[in-house]
């Protein structure tokens, strides 16, 4: 007979639970209180914890809501961005951060975030935080450390424009006797950015996107022929094809937020999952919205994507076709382009 380790029992006890906990609620379908705008006047200048007690609420549906408005034109609009998983006050149970990205219908924007602890019969709200708008105080990351939650804030005084800064403010806090309290001391740091640059091409065939209705294909176009439609449901962007113009991979985006990579042939044929793990870089979990940009290598032999994990931590990760094995292969990588043809073909460059 096996003996298992006590501790080991309890280990696989937490997780079933936390999966359990997480499968409860769907927060990309979900009710949440929201301040009430025309009262507000103006945009937010920086981030600040709300009272729990609004009036206020948006029904949320398939991870977004958008008010009617008399013209038709662009109005507010509230949108699901990510959920976040942590343990934040030490019961053993973890607790739900769930950011969304509140659109004025102009330029502007800003989060909110809805911090929710589960176990009842419904979610409990503990907290919600609104940040200040785009590059004065916007929130560009969270990470759960332990019992902190830490979040970035785009920096004001290294503002670019109204819509971008080049620095971030990391600020931690703690949750305490009914509040988010912040401790330690505030960090500074620059902050990635990130161009998906076009893709070398290759001969007379090509790949594309195109919107159909709320899904987004990918689209093969041999020579002068015809284009074929080569996925058949969901969000389907960011094509590449491989050097025998044969097979596609793709990225996916499911109803849940995860993102996948992909695999179809040019005929439309053998469509079939190669990713959607999370990825663990630098002792964090990196989550598969973060992945990016799938590209073959000039040989066929691997498929290369970017982990984006938070605004400033990613790498370069390549995949074995053979072995189905993925492994980092560039570290502190944002960009990249693999080149194709000419002197230096065959190789993966770094772009900055």
């Amino acid at each position: 007979m096996v003996r298992l380790h006590a501790a080991f029992l309890m280990s696989v006890v937490f997780v079933a639970a936390a999966q359990s906990e997480r499968s409860t609620v769907d927060f990309r379908n979900f009710e949440y209180p929201l301040p009430n705008m025309e009262e507000k006047g103006e945009m937010p200048a920086t981030w600040k914890w709300l009272p729990s007690v609004l009036k206020t609420r948006v029904r949320i549906r398939n991870g977004e809501f958008r008010e009617p408005t008399p013209d038709l034109g662009p109005g507010p609009s509230v949108r699901w961005v990510s959920t976040v998983w942590g343990d934040l006050d030490g019961d053993g149970r973890e607790e739900a951060a769930v950011l969304l990205r509140y659109g004025t219908g102009g330029t502007a924007t800003w989060q909110y975030l809805y911090v929710y602890r589960l176990g009842g019969k419904r979610p409990e709200l503990m907290s919600i935080l609104e940040s200040g708008s785009r590059a004065q105080g916007g929130l560009v990351d969270i990470a759960m450390r332990g019992q902190a939650m830490v979040l970035r804030f785009q920096d004001e005084e290294r503002q670019r424009g109204d819509c971008c800064s080049n620095g971030y403010i990391e600020v931690s806090y703690r949750w305490d006797v009914g509040h988010f309290l912040e401790v330690g001391k505030r960090a500074r740091g620059s902050l990635r950015r990130r161009v998906l640059w076009e893709r070398e091409p290759i001969g007379s065939d090509s790949v594309e996107c195109r919107s159909m209705g709320k899904e987004l294909h990918v689209f093969f176009k041999s020579g002068t022929g015809p284009a074929r439609k080569l996925t058949r449901a969901g969000v389907n962007s960011q094509p590449s094809l491989s050097a025998d113009e044969q097979s596609v991979v793709y990225l996916r985006e499911m109803a849940d937020g995860r993102v996948q990579v992909r695999l179809v042939q040019s005929d439309g044929s053998q469509d079939e999952l190669l990713f959607d793990q999370p990825l663990r870089w630098k002792g964090m979990t990196c989550g598969t919205n973060g992945l990016l940009m799938p590209q073959w290598s000039a040989d066929g032999q691997y498929v290369y994507w970017l982990a984006d994990c938070g605004s400033f931590e990613g790498a370069l990760w390549r995949m074995d076709m053979k072995t189905r094995r993925a492994e980092v292969f560039l570290a502190d990588c944002d960009e990249y382009l693999v080149i194709r043809q000419g002197r230096y073909k065959g190789t993966s460059s770094p772009r900055s």
